[in-house]
């Protein structure tokens, strides 16, 4: 997924509203002026950031992604 930060933030915003139930948010996923994304696409986005900020806040400093 590389779309905007704001539907980035949309994503977020749906994965906590619905408790990262993926089928769901993937069923609900209707970003504005966005693509339609696959589930699977979702969840590599979502992935992908919380894994990078789980290192952020552990302390990492190598590179992320």
């Amino acid at each position: 997924m590389s779309g905007s930060k704001e539907e980035t933030d949309y994503l977020f915003k749906i994965v906590k509203e619905y408790d990262s139930r993926w089928y769901v948010i993937h069923d609900r996923y209707n970003y504005p002026e966005g693509i339609a994304r696959t589930l699977e696409v979702c969840l590599v986005r979502g992935m992908a950031i919380s894994e990078s900020d789980r290192l952020l806040y552990a302390g990492f400093e190598g590179p992320i992604l």
